[in-house]
């Protein structure tokens, strides 16, 4: 049996073609708009969520290094973790003026919106490898806050395991990163997804929760702080993110026969 998971298939991804396809007796793909897009191209197309769906989330531990990391500084009742995307900073000498120039006003308008919300914001990265280095583009959005006694930049380079349990401790997650709102779903926390991908964005029609997501290409500052504020404010019960949870970690395992991690 010849099958293949096949990650991002985005909608304007021209070099997916049927007659690549047809190798394969099985396909299986992370989001239901490009199931609808390959089975156009393949016979059995299947859908099955991403494969981290079969991690746990320890919110003990998240809350532990949130206390750790705002050692000297003010860590707030209400907490928010922010997931910067270095691709958007830096494109390894490819990147636009006007693109370089788009992520100066994004950064001065999400500093403005952490500066005026009542909550401790912790910035943690993915990537902590140059180019891709989010640390690079947490510290400049960092940079731009005014009260940043509330806030705290990761510089470490946090374990998969850590980094789904920051977020998991927090009350919401502002993610740029596919994978940071992924966890977000692990941990039950609801969330804002700045997209400027294809993939993000259908996850959140997968998930049903396209208004909880806004483009990074024409992000409103208004609107991003309405949906922060109502996440902070318990708009959406917990009950309804670990119902979400759990859906797509019963769907992967009713997809797949197992599912084996490297350590």
């Amino acid at each position: 049996d010849k099958s293949t998971i096949a990650f991002s298939v985005g909608f304007t991804d021209t070099r997916v073609q049927a007659s690549q396809l047809q190798v394969f007796d099985k396909i299986y793909v992370r989001d239901y708009p490009a199931v609808d897009r390959l089975k156009l191209m393949h016979k059995n197309v299947v859908y099955c969520p991403d494969a981290a769906f079969g991690l746990e989330v320890n919110k003990v531990n998240g809350k532990k290094l949130w206390k750790e990391y705002f050692v000297g500084r003010d860590l707030y009742e209400k907490r928010v973790a922010v997931v910067c995307n270095s691709h958007l900073v830096t494109g390894g000498g490819e990147i636009l003026s006007r693109d370089a120039l788009r992520f100066q006003v994004f950064a001065n308008d999400l500093a403005n919106i952490m500066d005026h919300t009542n909550a401790s914001f912790m910035m943690v990265p993915f990537g902590c490898a140059s180019p891709w280095d989010d640390r690079v583009a947490n510290g400049w959005v960092g940079s731009q806050c005014k009260w940043f006694r509330k806030n705290v930049t990761v510089y470490d380079a946090l374990s998969v395991q850590n980094t789904m349990d920051v977020l998991g401790a927090a009350d919401v997650v502002v993610s740029m990163r596919y994978h940071a709102t992924v966890f977000s779903v692990l941990g039950g926390v609801p969330f804002l997804d700045i997209y400027h991908h294809d993939k993000n964005r259908s996850f959140l029609k997968t998930l049903g929760l396209e208004s909880w997501g806004i483009s990074y290409w024409d992000f409103s500052r208004e609107r991003a702080k309405e949906i922060i504020d109502m996440q902070l404010a318990g708009g959406v019960g917990e009950s309804h993110m670990v119902e979400l949870r759990d859906r797509e970690r019963g769907l992967l395992r009713e997809g797949v026969d197992g599912i084996r991690f490297n350590k």
